[in-house]
């Protein structure tokens, strides 16, 4: 009886060992399956996820690409719009005049408003004004040009504010009749110092005739009163 008992105690502790490491095999081979599947899933999610981030950040990088073409397409557009409205206003005519701001313009370069430039150079072609140093230039006595001027209101040679109103300016024109007037102020000054300067050797001329007749009229007072 005692044989049997140990022998069904031995045979039960070794059916319940080696169902304890069925039971931690099985436990075991469940645990790593499980592991490997979520991190299969996770994997895949991830692939996914990143791939979609991809797919999103690729979509509006090409959108504002798509846009910024299209401004900076527009925007060339416009800028040529306004380029060829220019070249077709500057297009010479028959005549060959060219308008900016003038439907028909008059001259080879017809502007309608201001023009600025950091220079403009005029062709003289003869507009000179240095005849008036010539030694046979009739230059006008003072009185003539004063009894002109009331007459006329402007000066001689002068185009008066109807005729520039009516005609413009002619630049290089008016620059040399400006300079002909400034050299005739030119020999009216050099002139009238010359004058002064005749009335100074007359001042001291006379000036030294006083001072000798006043000496003289000292010298005949004391003559008389020692007398």
């Amino acid at each position: 009886s005692n044989t049997a008992k140990a022998e069904a105690i031995t045979e039960a502790t070794n059916l319940s060992d080696a169902a304890r490491e069925a039971a931690i095999m099985e436990a075991t081979e469940l645990s790593n399956t499980a592991k490997t599947e979520a991190i299969t899933e996770a994997t895949n999610l991830s692939d996914a996820a990143r791939e979609a981030a991809i797919t999103k950040a690729t979509e509006l990088s090409n959108s504002s690409k798509l846009q910024a073409v299209n401004e900076s397409k527009d925007y060339v557009d416009s800028q040529l719009n306004d380029v060829q409205v220019v070249l077709e206003t500057m297009k010479p005519d028959a005549a060959g005049n060219i308008g900016v701001g003038v439907e028909v313009p008059q001259a080879k370069l017809d502007v309608n408003g201001d023009i600025r430039a950091t220079e403009i150079r005029v062709e003289a072609n003869g507009n000179t004004a240095d005849f008036v140093f010539d030694e046979n230039y009739d230059l006008k006595e003072l009185e003539e040009v004063e009894a002109f001027i009331k007459k006329n209101k402007h000066l001689p040679d002068i185009p008066s504010a109807e005729e520039l109103e009516a005609s413009g300016v002619n630049l290089a024109e008016m620059n040399k009749l400006l300079l002909q007037k400034i050299e005739e102020l030119t020999l009216y000054v050099i002139e009238k110092n010359k004058d002064v300067e005749e009335l100074e050797l007359k001042f001291n001329n006379q000036k030294d005739i006083i001072e000798h007749l006043h000496s003289r009229l000292l010298q005949i007072e004391e003559i008389i009163e020692t007398k």
